[in-house]
């Protein structure tokens, strides 16, 4: 059965709109603009009218185990991630041998030409020693991670100089001490009234504020902060941005309709880090976006792995099963941002001076692979995240297309 898209919205290479009709048949668009009104009984249509298709979408995830990264890149594309970058994951693989990734990639296939490896600086990204960045870059890693290695100021000068001889991009992860400070939440009233340590926005800010200092002096390669969550830290890197051109910087749809207000409940699903703020702070974050402050969504996702049983919040691990409501979070931040199409593509792909994966047009032959978001504001209508925690979104997912075959409907 053949495939009719029909009224949806797309961007040229000059991010200007257009109205399209597509026509799939098997993996690919088959036709553009006119759909044949013959053998009506085998054509499926599918409107999509003030919908917007998007098929470079594109996040960074922590690393499952290998041995499931094929069917584990499959389920992301299915949620609408349609190019991949996978982060040293404790739990899988630290990115830090090259055999891992030779391994990795030979198990994708073709899916390899969707997913990127971000290899971890450090070997077993604790703040002791260097991992062989260039032999991991010859694995095939295109960026490096740098997480746990700024604690090491020596070291993590050492490995801005080596990555900038390389000459590949540099991805932050969190820029918090969660786990050194023994922290599992922000630092505000949430946490002294459950009595739980938290960690305040201000050890974020000074974190990224050290990166940037170093940046400024010890690198010209791009540069990309993952997961920002501090107002005063995403504006010191915008303000960074004026004469560094390649920085750019992700936050999170998560952290601007969520506050720390629902952890009361002592919700594990939500102990992400950086931790969901304050509701001021989750205020400021959402005009920060209004504003173009921001480069990237990110999901901040962190698969399941090994014991699965669940556990008390103290004990529970960073990151949850974000996934299934990411792209419904980021429909609604756009549409109530005010934010222009283009805008959503960019926010919603790779970051363009990282080159990590090449853009995709939606023209004759095209592998039909792409999300269709709403893009204008309907009746709010009500969303359970996580099972037990109902907020009220607008916008939404119309549908997703992976090799003509169709999930999200």
């Amino acid at each position: 059965m053949s495939i009719a898209v029909v009224n949806g919205k797309v961007l040229n290479e000059d991010q200007q709109v257009s109205v399209r009709n597509l026509l799939i048949q098997g993996r690919h668009i088959s036709g553009i603009g006119y759909i044949p009104d013959e053998d009506e009984d085998q054509l499926r249509i599918i409107d999509v009218t003030q919908g917007l298709l998007l098929p470079n979408t594109f996040d960074f995830f922590y690393i499952p185990e290998i041995s499931n990264i094929k069917d584990y890149t499959l389920d992301l594309r299915q949620f609408g991630h349609m190019n991949v970058s996978y982060l040293p994951n404790p739990k899988s693989s630290l990115l830090d041998h090259p055999e891992d990734i030779e391994k990795m990639a030979q198990i994708l296939g073709d899916l390899r030409q969707h997913v990127s490896f971000v290899a971890c600086a450090s070997k077993g990204n604790l703040p002791d020693e260097l991992s062989e960045l260039s032999l991991l870059v010859k694995a095939g890693a295109s960026a490096i991670y740098f997480d746990r290695i700024i604690e090491n100021d020596v070291l993590f000068k050492q490995a801005l100089t080596y990555v900038d001889m390389i000459g590949v991009p540099i991805i932050f992860g969190p820029m918090t001490s969660m786990d050194k400070n023994g922290a599992h939440l922000n630092d505000g009233a949430t946490s002294f009234e459950i009595g739980i340590r938290g960690e305040s926005e201000d050890d974020e800010f000074k974190n990224v504020q050290y990166a940037l200092s170093l940046i400024q002096s010890n690198v010209s390669v791009p540069v990309h902060f993952q997961c920002i969550s501090s107002i005063r830290a995403i504006q010191l890197i915008h303000e960074f941005k004026k004469t560094h051109s390649n920085i750019s910087l992700g936050a999170s749809p998560f952290h601007m309709v969520l506050s720390d207000d629902f952890l009361k409940t002592y919700s594990a699903d939500l102990k992400f880090n950086p931790p969901l703020r304050s509701s001021e702070t989750m205020t400021h974050l959402f005009k920060a976006l209004s504003d173009g402050m921001i480069d990237h969504f990110t999901a901040l996702h962190f698969p399941v792995l090994g014991d699965s049983q669940e556990k008390s919040f103290f004990d529970h691990p960073f990151g949850s099963a974000t996934i299934p409501y990411f792209f419904n979070l980021a429909s609604h931040c756009l549409i109530k941002s005010g934010c222009s199409l283009d805008q959503y593509d960019r926010l919603l792909s790779c970051p363009s001076h990282l080159n990590l994966f090449q853009s995709v047009q939606l023209n004759l032959k095209a592998n039909a692979s792409f999300i269709v978001l709403k893009t204008v504001a309907q009746t709010d209508h009500d969303i359970q995240l996580f099972n037990d925690i109902s907020i009220q979104l607008t916008g939404g997912v119309h549908a997703i297309f992976v090799n003509g075959d169709v999930y999200g409907i």
